[in-house]
């Protein structure tokens, strides 16, 4: 039953590969709180250093999702990215305690999936 993979297969490896990312993007965001607790670093870099979180963290759950699988990685990689953004948005909609659909979330999607689906075509090119 090994050698068979399900239709869901690749679907379940995104899923688990943002949840990962989701895992590293609430401690990244828990370190920046904090780097922004001790004043390390002003306020108004809040939002470039949450941007740059949001797609560190988006190319990791699609490098995760195409590090071993052969074929459709873009769209993996893509699947990925936006799949980590729909969940961090859930989660870190349930820690603030609500959601707010806005402009920005929607770009903020349009990045995460654009960052996965870059992954997937370096993935592609590397072989």
């Amino acid at each position: 039953m090994k050698n068979k993979e399900s239709s869901s297969a690749p679907f379940i490896i995104c899923i688990r590969s943002a949840l990962i990312a989701c895992a590293l993007g609430v401690a990244l965001a828990a370190l920046f709180a904090f780097i922004l607790q001790t004043q390390l670093l002003d306020l108004s870099a809040a939002a470039y250093v949450n941007t740059a979180i949001k797609v560190v963290c988006s190319a990791v759950a699609a490098l995760l999702s195409v590090k071993k699988n052969a074929g459709k990685n873009l769209l993996r990689g893509a699947l990925s990215g936006a799949l980590f953004m729909i969940l961090s948005t859930i989660v870190f909609s349930l820690i603030a305690g609500g959601f707010e659909f806005s402009r920005g979330l929607l770009t903020d999607l349009c990045v995460c999936t654009l960052s996965g689906a870059i992954v997937g075509i370096i993935r592609n090119l590397r072989g």
